[in-house]
């Protein structure tokens, strides 16, 4: 099974919340708070996957490059510049 992205994900279990709330599992006062840590917990899976992208493209590039040993702060911070973030 191929891995989900984090839309899919969001997507999933955003879906799972509503059922819950229909079914008064989750109080419509705590679906705000849900649904925000849910976000939160997407966007962290999206940065993952962009790194992970990222690395991949570079391992194309130059296969001699070293996931782990060459990650520095500098590559994380050229990485950063180019993600769009609000």
């Amino acid at each position: 099974m191929a891995q989900q992205t984090a839309v899919e994900w969001l997507e999933q279990h955003i879906k799972e919340l509503e059922t819950k709330l229909f079914n008064f599992k989750v109080s419509p006062l705590e679906s705000p708070t849900i649904r925000e840590g849910l976000y939160k917990q997407a966007k962290q899976m999206e940065k993952e996957q962009m790194k992970e992208m990222y690395l991949k493209g570079i391992e194309n590039y130059d296969p001699t490059f070293k996931r782990k040993s060459q990650w520095t702060e500098a590559t994380e911070s050229t990485f950063n510049s180019y993600r769009r973030v609000k």
